[in-house]
């Protein structure tokens, strides 16, 4: 996929005010599937991402049954939140491969990237372009079942519903979902042909609070 398709009902736009990609009516240019930032390699939009997992029903898990499916054995957790965050905690037995890595270039943008995220207290991170063969030289197996885990989850969904009524709506604030890294990732695996792939809903941060088995 080059484009994003407008479908002749108006295109997409980032939402620079909210951080969000946003349906709008107004735009008539399709979008570019591939973006390439100031820092790191290129990279699938958003919008792309989400149209995509979507079309293949990529399936989100409940903390509860990620868990009896790892402990029966029938699953690997694939923890892609950075190094630094696996080393605080994470999901028991889960593996770590990072989606995003420390910035390793050395351009203007680079370092005041660095210097940025250091007032902040955070690191500097870009994509990892060896990602899914980092992913492969742990031993896995495209055909393995992988459980995808980052913070915060994320969902595909658009429509919400509100617990005790039975009505559902669409939701102007999520027309692509909501974006995760765990989300991402499992779009960089079905594209490189991994085939049973799943996503932990609400990540690590529910998986945590719940009380499921952490190391720590």
């Amino acid at each position: 996929m080059d484009e994003l398709p407008s479908n002749g009902g108006g295109g997409v736009r980032w939402d620079g005010a909210n951080l969000r990609w946003v349906k709008d009516s107004r735009v008539k240019k399709n979008v570019d599937a591939k973006a390439k930032p100031l820092s790191g390699s290129e990279y699938t939009v958003w919008p792309v991402v989400h149209t995509t997992l979507v079309q293949n029903k990529l399936q989100s898990v409940e903390c509860d049954k990620a868990d009896r499916t790892i402990r029966n054995g029938e699953a690997v957790m694939l923890d892609i939140r950075t190094k630094r965050a696996f080393d605080k905690g994470h999901v028991e037995g889960a593996i770590s491969v990072p989606l995003f890595r420390p910035v390793e270039g050395r351009t203007k943008f680079d370092n005041l990237k660095r210097l940025a995220m250091a007032g902040f207290a955070m690191e500097a991170t870009e994509r990892d372009p060896d990602f899914v063969q980092k992913v492969l030289d742990k031993g896995i197996q495209k055909e393995d079942k992988l459980i995808v885990c980052c913070d915060i989850g994320g969902t595909l969904e658009t429509i919400v519903r509100r617990p005790g009524r039975d009505r559902e709506f669409a939701d102007k604030d999520r027309a692509f979902g909501r974006e995760s890294r765990s989300l991402k990732a499992c779009f960089e695996l079905q594209q490189a042909g991994f085939t049973n792939v799943l996503h932990l809903k609400d990540g690590y941060n529910m998986w945590l609070h719940l009380g499921y088995p952490v190391q720590l």
